[in-house]
């Protein structure tokens, strides 16, 4: 389980299409757009062992990680009520 920031993202080496635009960047063109977007962003991830198989489920890894990954998310979003 991560915590992460807009910042701890790579952008692509060159953009050949709207499709390689990274996050980091989506954001950057959001402020450029005034757009209404949060003055902190944390994202909370799960990595996973296998990115190559998909599923209807969350593989036993992480399904053990939801709750963890759930407690830091509710720190970083309510943290005076915990």
């Amino acid at each position: 389980v991560y915590v992460l920031a807009p910042e701890d993202f790579r952008g692509s080496p060159r953009a050949s299409s709207p499709h390689d635009v990274s996050f980091r960047e989506a954001l950057e063109l959001g402020r450029r757009l005034c757009f209404d977007l949060p003055k902190e962003i944390v994202i909370v991830a799960v990595e996973a062992e296998d990115t190559a198989t998909f599923g209807e489920s969350c593989t036993p890894a992480v399904q053990a990680a939801i709750p963890g990954a759930v407690e830091l998310l509710l720190e970083h979003v309510l943290p005076s009520a915990r």
